[in-house]
């Protein structure tokens, strides 16, 4: 589960901090990834202040056992959507002229 926090100094300096636990380094890169991209504004300081923990993934099969046709609260979907209500709560912004946007 990572969390995104984007904030613009009184003098116009952006940043987005990143803060959560993952399994892997490839979930790290991949929010990363996903909140540059999202963002699209090379000109935002990243701050990662993830951290790796191989347990979270033993967390995610505790939440397996939900009923059927429902929606995991850790699917991609669900943290796609909590990761964007994280950044908007925080300043964030939709570029103007796109709709949705989507994982």
């Amino acid at each position: 589960m990572v969390t995104a926090e984007f904030s613009t100094s009184p003098g116009g300096r952006k940043q987005l901090i990143l803060t959560g636990f993952v399994a892997t380094q490839f979930g790290r890169n991949d929010a990363e990834r996903i909140a540059t991209g999202y963002l699209n504004d090379p000109s935002v300081n990243m701050v990662d202040q993830i951290l790796l923990d191989p347990l979270v993934e033993d967390m995610r099969g505790a939440t397996q056992g939900s009923v059927a046709g429902s929606q995991s609260p850790n699917s991609p979907d669900q943290l796609w959507n909590k990761t964007m209500q994280g950044i908007y709560r925080n300043g964030g912004q939709t570029p103007s002229g796109s709709g949705p946007m989507l994982p």
